[in-house]
């Protein structure tokens, strides 16, 4: 497996079915609307055009896309921290150190720029990241909590 760049017309798909997936998986049973999925193409194209954030794709031995992560630079507390806005391997990539390989290079991308510190969110519903993520030194720090009203 590689890590190459964002390309937008090859993997602008990719990038909206992680989307989506991130959306099921944080909130199951909830609809993709319309205007949600208008607004995951947006999000997207936002991304790379208004924020500055790098989009990284996986692809596997026959050069078919299996993953990718959006990683932007950010502040928190005026502390400079690389955070990756999304993350996602097709299922049938999973546990093959796909994970392994997209993270490590989105550390060396923020360790590169001088920051010494990454931030993602995850699911609490998403045992398997959650635990991956553990595994690779990653800790919780915050959680955010809701309210159905």
């Amino acid at each position: 497996m590689k890590v190459r760049s964002y390309n937008e017309s090859k993997d602008f798909d990719l990038y909206l079915e992680a989307e989506r997936e991130s959306f099921r998986a944080t909130y199951p049973g909830v609809s993709i609307l319309k205007e949600m999925e208008s607004y995951f193409r947006c999000s997207i194209k936002d991304s790379f055009e208004l924020n500055d954030c790098k989009g990284f794709t996986l692809e596997d031995e026959s050069e078919e896309v299996v993953g990718m992560f959006i990683l932007s630079m950010n502040g928190f507390y005026n502390i400079p921290m690389g955070y990756i806005d999304n993350i996602y391997i097709q299922e049938s990539s999973r546990g093959a150190g796909a994970l392994g390989l997209l993270l490590s290079t989105a550390e060396k991308c923020v360790l590169d720029m001088g920051f010494g510190m990454m931030q993602l969110d995850v699911s609490v519903l998403n045992e398997q990241a959650l635990n991956a993520y553990k595994k690779m030194g990653y800790i919780t720090v915050r959680q955010c909590m809701e309210k159905k009203l």
